[in-house]
C-alpha cells in the first residue's frame, strides 16, 4: 500500500470528512486507499466508525491517505483535506490498518 506515511486530517464534522473522502473518490482513488477513523471522547483511542456514529456529534472523524499509494501530490491532498474543512495532522501520522473504507 505504498510508504505506510499517510497525510491525515481531523474533523469535527462528519459531512466535512464526508466531502474530503468524495474529493478523493473523485480524484480516481479507490476506497481500500482511504484510511477513515473516529476518536471517541470517552475512550480517546482511535477506532473504525461503526454503526450509529454518523447521528454522534461528540466525535472526531479521522481521513487518511497514503500519497504514493493513492498516486496524487502531497500539496494536493494537503490542500484538498484543508479546504474540506480538516485540521492537519502530524506526517508520521498514521491509522490503524482496519480503518479502511
Amino acid at each position: 500500500m505504498g510508504t505506510g506515511t499517510y497525510i491525515a486530517a481531523a474533523f469535527t464534522l462528519l459531512r466535512d470528512a464526508t466531502a474530503a473522502i468524495d474529493w478523493l473518490r473523485n480524484q480516481g482513488v479507490a476506497p481500500h486507499r482511504i484510511q477513515v477513523a473516529v476518536r471517541d471522547p470517552g475512550d480517546g483511542g482511535l477506532r473504525p466508525p461503526a454503526r450509529g456514529d454518523e447521528r454522534r456529534s461528540d466525535l472526531t472523524w479521522f481521513v487518511g491517505i497514503d500519497p504514493q499509494a493513492a498516486g496524487l501530490p502531497v500539496s494536493v491532498i494537503r490542500d484538498a483535506l484543508q479546504r474540506e474543512g480538516g485540521r492537519l495532522l502530524p506526517t508520521t501520522f498514521r491509522l490503524p490498518d482496519s480503518t479502511a473504507a
